[in-house]
C-alpha cells in the first residue's frame, strides 16, 4: 500500500483528487475509495477488509492529510524505460510548447499529465519531434512521484511568470515611448489584461486535497 506522497504516481492522485471532489460520497466512503486507489484493491475488496485491517489501512492512508513535500528538482527522470529531461531555461522553450501549455491549463484540472509533457522531454530530443507522445504520458502518469510532478509544476509555473514580469516591463517601456493616443490605450489596456492575469495565478491547475 501507498503510504508516502514519494511513492504516489500521478495517476493514483488524480485519483483521489477526483473522489476527494465527489460531494455525493461521505468521508467514510472517500476513505474507502482512497484505500482502494492506494493499496491496488476494488472498493469491495477493501469493505471485505477486517475491522482492524481497514483501521490500520485507513491510518496508513492518512498521509493525504498533510501538505506534499517539497522535493529539489533532477536534471532528468529515469520512468520507466524513458529519461526526461525538464526544461530547465523556459526562454528555450519553441512557440509549440507554449502553446500546448496554454491549451491544456485553459481546460479540466485533471490535464496535470498533459502538462508536465509539455515540459519533459526525453533526452536529447525536440519536443513532439521523433518519440512517443503516448509513451511520455504514459509514463508521468504511473512512474512520477506527485511529489516530484508539484515541484515541476511550480517550478515552471513560476518560471512563466517571471518570463512574463520581464516581457510586461518591456512591453511597458514601449508603451510609454507611442505617440498615438489611441494606439497608447489600447496597448495599456492589453497591458493591464496581462498583468491581471498574473495576479489571477492562470495556468496553476494542481488541485489539492
Amino acid at each position: 500500500m501507498i503510504t508516502t506522497y514519494d511513492n504516489l504516481p500521478v495517476g493514483k492522485y488524480l485519483e483521489i483528487c477526483s473522489i476527494s471532489k465527489d460531494e455525493s460520497r461521505d468521508e467514510l466512503e472517500r476513505t474507502v475509495g482512497y484505500i482502494a486507489v492506494l493499496g491496488d484493491m476494488t472498493e469491495d475488496e477493501v469493505l471485505a477488509l477486517g475491522l482492524t485491517e481497514f483501521a490500520d489501512a485507513a491510518r496508513r492512508s492518512s498521509f493525504l492529510t498533510g501538505e506534499v513535500p517539497d522535493v529539489a528538482l533532477a536534471d532528468s527522470y529515469r520512468l520507466g524505460g524513458l529519461e526526461l529531461c525538464p526544461v530547465k531555461d523556459i526562454r528555450k522553450m519553441t512557440a509549440g510548447q507554449y502553446i500546448d501549455f496554454q491549451q491544456y491549463s485553459r481546460q479540466a484540472d485533471d490535464r496535470l499529465v498533459d502538462i508536465l509533457s509539455v515540459f519533459l522531454v526525453p533526452k536529447g530530443a525536440r519536443y513532439a519531434d521523433g518519440y512517443d507522445m503516448d509513451a511520455v504520458k504514459a509514463a508521468i502518469r504511473d512512474e512520477l512521484p506527485v511529489s516530484v510532478a508539484m515541484a515541476l509544476q511550480a517550478f515552471f509555473w513560476d518560471s512563466l511568470r517571471q518570463l512574463m514580469v520581464t516581457s510586461l516591463s518591456s512591453s511597458a517601456e514601449e508603451i510609454r515611448r507611442m505617440k498615438n493616443p489611441e494606439k497608447k490605450a489600447m496597448a495599456i489596456r492589453e497591458l493591464e489584461k496581462l498583468r491581471d492575469s498574473l495576479k489571477d495565478g492562470a495556468g496553476s491547475i494542481l488541485s489539492t486535497l
